[in-house]
């Protein structure tokens, strides 16, 4: 059941960011942007809502953290992809960017304000703190986090009505966009099972309510728009009529998610990860492209046909698609060229294990030659099958080597005005089989508990001149101690 949570969250991703660049091909009078920008950007709110936990052992550092990997710094390195693309297509046009242009825009990436697509995870960061504290003032209850949810989205109805501005990291759109991620989380939680088995019992009966919610959801937005002239628009900040627009997002965002339930394709749940990369860049680097270089006499012959062509018409879908095709194709290889890169990290990916392996082997090489200097002018005061353990003539430092004298740990003492600061390098052997090979940690207390992949340092204590008494390391599996040294 996991596993398929997960893939249908995965389709309704790859699928509803194929919705957003077809929608961003079209005019924006088109029928079909129309009903597709009735849900579009609340769903991915929606589908964030259906993947948030909280650990209970997970502080607001640690969830801080996570979100700034997670967005904030794929937002940054997608805006300097954006930046350096503009500048190119500027300088091939003929008409050159200014100088200042990549540095001004750098620092507006940073201090991000509906700034290029990449708006949306500056908001999807705001929107995940505000509800990260929603959850936590309920103290984990279902229902009063849906009350403080319910006060954020007024109080973001009433910025929207008397301040109507872009706030810093779109902060005001997370303000409506809450309410989205309520419901999300509402429907994915645990209390909520039997509802939700019930409707997705099986797949035609999640395409029954599927559809039922996906049509309900649309005729809220035509009926907005038939009577208010108006559609819901978070990059414009535009929701009126709220009790309208607001509903009509969430039946519809909810609606696609269960239709997206019925779909299994491996393909598509693989992709769903590449929708960060795919929203950011569609608009600004493929959609330029497309048209100036790749179809530029079909785009001008439908811009400029006489008559004007009408927005609905198969020309411009035929344009739409083609735009779409051409912007999958480019920035799905551009994605895995950046996730078997050593960039990888910069959109919130581990590094490849070719980069992990070349690294590793760096780092063995440096500390190898390091270790070389480090043993000269040691006392070896124990030496067994399995270890050694060597102390300067200053007693300031502490080294754990293996036979082979590759460092398992050095623990140096210092002294800074009234305390004591241990600076402690660890460099683990690849034959002790521990996943990190390089770690500095400062230690700023007499006792203090260092957790390593495999093992950990149990016990420090300040008792001599050197500072350490007791060592042991323990493999964390087996509970036995690989290390143990009492001075």
């Amino acid at each position: 059941m996991l596993k398929k949570r997960i893939d249908f969250i995965d389709v309704a991703k790859f699928l509803g960011v194929i919705l957003v660049i077809f929608a961003h091909s079209l005019p924006g009078e088109t029928i079909a942007v129309k009903y597709i920008f009735t849900f579009h950007m609340p769903l991915f709110f929606f589908i964030n809502g259906m993947t948030m936990r909280f650990k209970k052992d997970e502080n607001f550092g640690a969830f801080l953290w996570k979100r700034i990997k997670s967005y904030i710094f794929p937002m940054i390195f997608l805006g300097v992809i954006i930046a350096i693309s503009t500048i190119i297509l500027s300088n091939l046009r003929g008409a050159p960017v200014d100088k200042e242009y990549f540095l001004r825009t750098f620092i507006e990436t940073i201090g991000e304000k509906r700034m290029f697509a990449i708006w949306f995870l500056a908001a999807l960061f705001c929107t995940d703190i505000l509800f990260y504290f929603c959850h936590w003032l309920a103290r984990g209850n279902l229902a009063f986090t849906g009350l403080f949810s319910l006060l954020i989205l007024g109080f973001g109805i009433y910025c929207n009505k008397h301040y109507k501005v872009a706030y810093i990291y779109n902060f005001d759109a997370s303000l409506i966009a809450i309410i989205f991620v309520y419901f999300g989380y509402l429907f994915m939680h645990p209390l909520f099972t039997k509802v939700r088995k019930a409707i997705m019992f099986k797949r035609w009966t999640a395409l029954l309510f599927g559809l039922a919610f996906l049509a309900l959801g649309l005729y809220l937005g035509k009926l907005n728009r038939d009577i208010n002239h108006s559609n819901l628009e978070m990059f414009a900040a535009s929701y009126d009529k709220f009790y309208l627009t607001l509903p009509s997002a969430l039946f519809g965002s909810l609606g696609f998610v269960l239709i997206c339930y019925t779909i299994s394709n491996p393909l598509f749940a693989k992709l769903g990860s590449t929708t960060i990369v795919l929203f950011s860049l569609h608009q600004d680097l493929t959609f330029p492209i497309f048209r100036e270089y790749i179809a530029k006499g079909f785009y001008e012959s439908i811009i400029h046909a006489n008559p004007l062509l009408p927005p609905d018409c198969p020309e411009w879908y035929s344009f739409a698609a083609l735009q779409t095709v051409f912007t999958l194709a480019v920035l799905l290889v551009l994605y895995y060229l950046i996730i078997y890169s050593p960039l990888a990290i910069c959109i919130g990916h581990k590094e490849p294990k070719w980069f992990v392996n070349v690294w590793e082997k760096f780092v063995g090489f440096i500390f190898k030659t390091f270790n070389k200097v480090l043993l000269n002018n040691k006392d070896i005061i124990e030496d067994n099958d399995e270890f050694r353990i060597f102390v300067n003539k200053k007693q300031t430092s502490f080294m754990v080597t293996n036979n082979n004298n590759n460092l398992i740990l050095w623990i140096h003492k210092k002294e800074k005005k009234d305390k004591i600061i241990y600076s402690n390098w660890v460099y683990i052997d690849r034959n002790i089989n521990v996943d990190e090979s390089y770690k500095k940690i400062l230690l700023e207390s007499n006792k203090q508990i260092i957790y390593k992949p495999n093992y950990k340092i149990e016990e420090i204590s300040t008792l001599d001149s050197l500072g350490f008494s007791k060592i042991e390391i323990l493999d964390k599996t087996s509970n036995k101690n690989i290390i143990n040294y009492t001075r």
